[in-house]
């Protein structure tokens, strides 16, 4: 399935993740704070929307934070993509609160470079998603 992504912030942040990387740097006590320990296969429509004759996908959001990657949102979608596959886009939201005058750790800025397969221009076609069901259930 082909969707073409696009930023929630001027600030963000597009890239292309490895999944596994990007666990190994994840809270996981921020990670289960919005229930989101039962995953389905299903999307959520919610996370789809058309914009000039294009269907988008909005990307999970994550911010990091002095080397620790914590989520903005998108727990449901970074853990149901992470089941299919091994490289998928995320959205970074700050590091270090960099977006609002902070300065980004060392810490944080390796955690980035370690997790990023590449980086994504606004409004490329990612064509690898799960050919998968829409569900009705709650955002986590």
């Amino acid at each position: 399935m082909n969707k073409r992504i696009m930023k929630t912030a001027d600030w963000d942040r597009l890239i292309l993740v490895d999944a596994r990387k990007l666990f190994a740097y994840i809270d996981l006590e921020d990670l289960k704070c919005r229930e989101s320990d039962v995953i389905e296969d299903l999307y959520h429509r919610d996370w789809f929307f058309e914009y000039e004759n294009a269907e988008y996908f909005t990307p999970p959001a994550v911010y990091i934070e002095k080397g620790v990657v914590r989520f903005i949102n998108g727990r449901h979608r970074t853990l149901l993509l992470a089941r299919y596959l091994e490289i998928f886009p995320l959205l970074i939201g700050s590091l270090d609160l960099d977006n609002l005058c902070g300065t980004a750790t060392a810490k944080s800025i390796e955690v980035l470079r370690e997790i990023t397969v590449n980086q994504l221009a606004e409004h490329s076609i990612f064509g690898n998603f799960p050919k998968l069901e829409f569900g009705d259930f709650p955002k986590a």
